[in-house]
């Protein structure tokens, strides 16, 4: 009976407990519907879940030997919130009792802030983070304008308080939208900037897919590029000073693209181009250097005039314009006249005067007000870029058989389109019309056209395909195509790598290609690229065509009083390693016609002079005019000890100088004292990398350096107040 009433009395403890349980729910139930139901609402809607993409890491661009020529750099944006950053550590963060032990590491945040940034001094940013607790945006309060790399972040994290690595504690903010930016960087400046092409947003790579090529290699190879974003989803209170981060799918790093470009090359040929852009007043200049055998491009430059007057990398005439190349094309007319048995290079041809009236028109020879060259063989009709001499002989051939004229140019695949990977907005393709279209006559086709097209009228191409056809001379007659990309990496390993493509095998009969080579060789020889401002060079034998065009007007369907000028070339001639085209529109002023010429003298000879080309890596020394040598600005005890060795004689300073400038008078080293100051940025233009690196690092700053030679260039002007820990970019040459 006792057993029973303590079940008993058990059973209504647990069946009490359970009612008293159920009101309380019900209690709590009732009051959060019908009291508390606003509060709550409040609260759920001061939670916010975002999804944000990840963005993933850009892959690379990279030289043919492996040099950055675009690279994705991780980049911050700073923030702080103020309200963890000011509350107490050890207490709830909404509580506002004063954190002694933070305002005791405050003095040293804010001198690390001022050592490592260099944007304020520590007062300065004491006051700055205290007005982030009146801000408008205290969870989210920018902590400097500055943007700063992985490796500065990373020591911003070793700072007192930021040291506490989640950022829901220590209020430094370093994930999350506006926060962490991957820019596009360019060691080398502008160079080759319309081949390597750009991003939208001016080279920002951010989130919502903002950082897509749009122009050059960086849209062609887009997707592989890109790689692909992850996904993260984040949870964030407004009432709380926190947010909670998980990523759900992780990014993927895009590819990295090997082109076929040489650093090196690419600046003489770029240098060279643009100095004489400048010397002739010109409106554009492009130039691209191919290497012979396997059709890699080695060099593509291409300056347009900007609003400001000045010369940058534009628009990509090389591949995009469909011009008419005048004399250029000659070359291509004799190989079909020699390869179909109309005329031999010793055939003797008279031009007259110089003007040749066919079909009701008049063909000019460039010496016509003269009296013209009279008789001349057929090879000096190329050596002299003879209009009349040259129409005259494809009309001794072809006049009756117009369509053979037209089905030997195409013969030899100078109408097949080639895939060059950048963006075209029009198929890359010559325009070379048939005197039949569709099985009929072509109504474009007038009795004119077979003489204006053998010397480059009526007919238009892409300098790259001109380049294309004088490669295959120089490739004893194998046409190969040009290429600009070796290969994709991926974790600095090659996984895949593009070959040499054969377009035509054979352009020419073995015979004629000797007999073209003599002939382009006549031209820089005897002919009009002669000269000492033009292709000849007493150090590199160069070969090649020079063309003259006048420029068409689509608006008025007439060519205008305007040039564009142009050469066409290989080198070294009798083992040919690399063919150049230079194409010049407009040059106003000046030797207009050799313009195009000297650019690629000049290139082959720098190449000559830097060991590209094989046997000697420097020039002949002149010994009539015995200059001496070119001495850098930099240490004083250095410069001396390598004067003393070349047995150099030199004017020195006090011995306790520590920098010098030097500069040579009457064959004498004039060595002069420099002395920067301790708190202003000193100059180095004139320095070696080592000595500018040196001087540099001494005032604290982080140095970055592209180029080679001399300093002709920093990013910070010289005199302005040092900050220890700003970046400064040097440029050598």
């Amino acid at each position: 009976m006792t057993d029973k009433r303590g079940i008993y009395t058990r059973y209504i403890i647990i069946v009490l407990f359970i009612v008293v349980v159920c009101v309380a729910i019900f209690y709590k139930m009732s009051r959060t519907i019908f009291v508390e139901r606003d509060d709550w609402r409040h609260k759920s809607d001061s939670v916010r879940y975002d999804t944000t993409l990840v963005p993933a890491m850009r892959g690379d661009i990279l030289a043919a030997d492996g040099r950055l020529l675009a690279s994705a750099v991780l980049q911050y944006n700073l923030y702080v919130d103020a309200k963890i950053l000011f509350a107490n550590k050890w207490e709830d963060a909404k509580k506002t009792k004063v954190d002694t032990l933070f305002e005791g590491r405050l003095d040293t945040l804010c001198m690390q802030l001022s050592e490592i940034l260099g944007d304020r001094t520590p007062a300065e940013y004491e006051r700055h983070l205290r007005a982030g607790l009146q801000s408008d945006s205290p969870h989210f309060y920018r902590l400097s304008k500055k943007r700063v790399s992985h490796l500065t972040l990373l020591q911003l994290l070793d700072c007192k308080i930021f040291n506490q690595r989640n950022q829901n504690k220590s209020g430094f903010i370093v994930t999350g939208e506006d926060v962490v930016k991957i820019v596009r960087e360019r060691p080398f400046g502008d160079m080759a900037r319309s081949t390597l092409g750009g991003l939208k947003r001016d080279g920002w790579v951010g989130y919502e897919g903002s950082g897509h090529g749009v122009t050059g290699l960086e849209l062609t190879y887009d997707s592989l590029l890109y790689g692909a974003d992850g996904e993260k989803v984040r949870m964030r209170a407004r009432m709380y000073s926190m947010s909670v981060d998980k990523t759900i799918r992780e990014p993927i790093p895009g590819k990295d693209l090997v082109t076929t470009l040489d650093v090196d090359i690419q600046d003489m040929l770029e240098s060279s181009l643009k100095n004489r852009l400048i010397d002739v007043d010109a409106d554009y200049g492009t130039a691209v250097i191919m290497e012979v055998e396997t059709g890699a491009i080695r060099a593509m430059a291409n300056l347009n005039r900007d609003a400001n007057g000045q010369y940058s990398e534009g628009m990509n005439h090389a591949v995009c314009d469909l011009i008419e190349p005048g004399s250029t094309i000659k070359t291509v007319s004799m190989m079909i006249a020699l390869d179909s048995g109309v005329v031999r290079p010793d055939d003797i041809i008279d031009t007259g005067n110089g003007v040749y009236r066919y079909g009701g028109r008049e063909i000019r020879d460039h010496n016509w007000r003269r009296g013209g060259y009279g008789e001349l063989t057929a090879a000096q009709t190329i050596w002299y870029s003879s209009n009349v001499g040259i129409s005259k002989i494809i009309l001794k051939g072809f006049e009756h058989r117009p369509a053979d004229f037209i089905d030997a140019i195409y013969a030899r695949g100078l109408n097949k389109k080639i895939d060059i990977p950048l963006p075209i907005h029009h198929t890359i393709r010559p325009e070379i019309k048939h005197p039949k279209k569709d099985g009929k006559p072509n109504p474009t086709w007038w009795k004119t056209s077979l003489p204006w097209m053998s010397f480059g009228y009526e007919t238009s191409f892409p300098p790259i395909y001109t380049l294309m056809f004088y490669n295959a001379i120089a490739n004893n007659g194998k046409m190969v195509k040009p290429y600009l990309v070796a290969g994709i990496s991926e974790n600095g390993e090659m996984i895949e790598e593009y070959e040499t493509e054969v377009i035509t095998e054979q352009i020419c009969k073995p015979q004629t290609l000797k007999e073209i080579h003599q002939m382009l060789l006549g031209v820089v020889e005897h002919g009009t690229a002669r000269g000492a401002n033009s292709a000849s060079s007493d150090y590199v034998q160069i070969a090649g065509k020079s063309g003259t065009a006048q420029i068409y007007d689509e608006a008025t369907g007439r060519h205008t009083n305007r040039h564009r000028v142009s050469f066409c070339g290989y080198f070294p001639a009798e083992n040919p390693q690399y063919t150049c085209i230079v194409v010049v529109s407009n040059p106003r002023k000046g030797f207009r016609g050799s313009v195009p010429c000297a650019v690629l003298r000049e290139t082959a000879e720098q190449m000559y002079a830097r060991g590209f080309l094989g046997g000697e890596n420097s020039l002949p020394v002149d010994s009539v005019s015995v200059k001496m040598p070119r001495v850098k600005k930099g240490d004083y005890q250095a410069t001396k000890i390598v004067c003393e060795e070349l047995d150099l004689t030199y004017v020195s300073p006090a011995d306790d100088a520590r920098w010098v400038s030097v500069t040579s008078r009457d064959h004498t080293m004039a060595m002069e004292e420099y002395t920067p100051r301790s708190y202003l940025i000193p100059s180095v233009v004139g320095m070696g990398a080592s000595d500018a690196l040196y001087l540099l690092e001494s005032y604290g700053l982080r140095v970055g350096i592209s180029g080679s030679g001399k300093v002709v260039q920093q990013s910070i002007p010289v005199g302005s107040r040092v900050r220890k820990g700003d970046y400064i970019r040097i440029v050598l040459k």
